[in-house]
């Protein structure tokens, strides 16, 4: 006849909890004071971006530049696109991405009509999806 053997079990104690849960709380309360030690990180600043450009700089501009290109965010602001124009230089718009082709003739019309005809267009290029 075989015998079972008894495995035994160290019997936790009510003592042993609580020497165990304070023992864990000491070890946080260290962390938490190392981590009030150390200086707090500061947020990377943001970049600072080039301020617009203004309609006044467009002849300044075209005394250095043979092309003035207007940007695809400000191809739709008339105040710079009559500045630009009345320079009488080449006058490159960036097609927005929220306009469509055929939407870029106000654009050309708006250039057009402050008496400026030196005009090129630089499409940006579309996305496609195929299936």
């Amino acid at each position: 006849m075989a015998t079972a053997k008894k495995t035994t079990r160290k019997s936790t104690t009510k003592k042993d909890l609580e020497a165990k849960i304070a023992d864990l709380e000491a070890k946080l309360n260290k962390l938490a004071a190392a981590q009030d030690a150390k200086p707090a990180e500061t947020a990377p600043k943001p970049k600072q971006s080039e301020p617009a450009p203004e309609p006044q700089q467009a002849e300044t501009v075209s005394e250095i530049c043979e092309v003035v290109q207007i940007p695809a965010f400000l191809a739709r602001q008339t105040d710079l696109v009559n500045a630009a124009a009345k320079t009488k230089s080449i006058i490159q718009f960036k097609k927005p991405q929220f306009l469509s082709a055929p939407e870029m003739s106000n654009i050309v019309e708006k250039c057009s009509s402050a008496g400026n005809e030196n005009i090129t267009l630089c499409e940006r290029g579309n996305s496609w999806t195929f299936v």
